[in-house]
Order: C-alpha cells, then sequence, then structure tokens
C-alpha cells in the first residue's frame, strides 16, 4: 500500500511539473479540474514518454472525440501520427482547427509549434516560420520557448533561416 500512495505522489508532482513547463510556455485560460483530462493527459505523456506511439494515439484520439473542444487532444493525437511517420496526416488533422479557430478560446500555442514541426518536415518553410511566429506570439516565456525551439529536431531546417531563434 505504502507503494501505491508513493506512486501516486510521484506521479502527481511529475503532472504538476508537466503542466507548469506547458503553462510557462503558452498562454492558457484556467481550465476547471476536468478527471477525464488530467487522466488522459497523464496516460499520453506515459505512453509518449517510452515512445509507444500506437497507445498514445488511441488514448488522444479517445480525447479528442471525448472532448473535442479542447486543444490537447488534437494536438496529441497530430503529434502521435506525426511520430509514426504519418506526418501529412498530422498536419490534415491540426491545421483546419487552428485555421479556422474552430475551439473557444485562443488559439493554442502548441497547436501552432506543432504545425510548425509539420510544416517544416513538409517541406513548406514558409508556412513553418508563420506557425512558429504564431506560437512564439502565444509564449508566455520567449526564454522557454526558444530553447524548445532550438532543441527541436523537426525545426532544423528553420535554424538557419530564422535568426531570432538562435
Amino acid at each position: 500500500m505504502k507503494n501505491n500512495r508513493f506512486s501516486f505522489a510521484v506521479r502527481d508532482s511529475q503532472r504538476q511539473s508537466r503542466n507548469n513547463r506547458y503553462s510557462k510556455l503558452f498562454h492558457s485560460a484556467p481550465v476547471a479540474l476536468d478527471p477525464f483530462v488530467e487522466i488522459t493527459q497523464v496516460t499520453w505523456d506515459d505512453f509518449a514518454s517510452s515512445e509507444k506511439w500506437t497507445a498514445a494515439l488511441e488514448i488522444a484520439e479517445i480525447s479528442a472525440r471525448k472532448r473535442p473542444e479542447l486543444y490537447y487532444g488534437w494536438e496529441n493525437w497530430a503529434w502521435a501520427l506525426h511520430k509514426q511517420g504519418l506526418t501529412q496526416s498530422a498536419y490534415d488533422l491540426l491545421a483546419p482547427i487552428m485555421k479556422g479557430l474552430k475551439l473557444k478560446g485562443p488559439p493554442s500555442g502548441r497547436a501552432a509549434w506543432c504545425l510548425a514541426c509539420f510544416s517544416c518536415c513538409l517541406g513548406r518553410s514558409k508556412e513553418a516560420k508563420r506557425w512558429l511566429r504564431l506560437a512564439e506570439t502565444l509564449a508566455r516565456d520567449k526564454s522557454i520557448f526558444h530553447s524548445h525551439t532550438i532543441r527541436e529536431p523537426n525545426l532544423q531546417k528553420l535554424w538557419s533561416e530564422m535568426e531570432e531563434f538562435v
């Protein structure tokens, strides 16, 4: 029983740390605690960190379908597709949501950042730069944003073209 409590405390601490990183990186409106969102996000993070992209894709798709008004499910679904080599499908899933501003609230900086990665991988440098600039605009902490951006291999093609991120 002690191990379960300890494990839960560690997982809770990791979840809070992850949430703090994302909340510092991009603007996000405060959201009431939703157990479904919490559980699915922690589960997706576990699958993603162990590179179990098929399972990550499944939990992300469930998240997007059950909470279609929230960006996180769509972002996770698209990223899991991308990690499985289906970058065009990832782009096709996420771009219409962002371009049409179909969800409530402001656009997601994480979604814009993902679309920058997808566009860059698809050879669309000009579009990737636009998405990256939007993501930067939505980022709360520009130094953390720049740090993540220059370490992201998917954006490597843009590094020489975008001095402001180096």
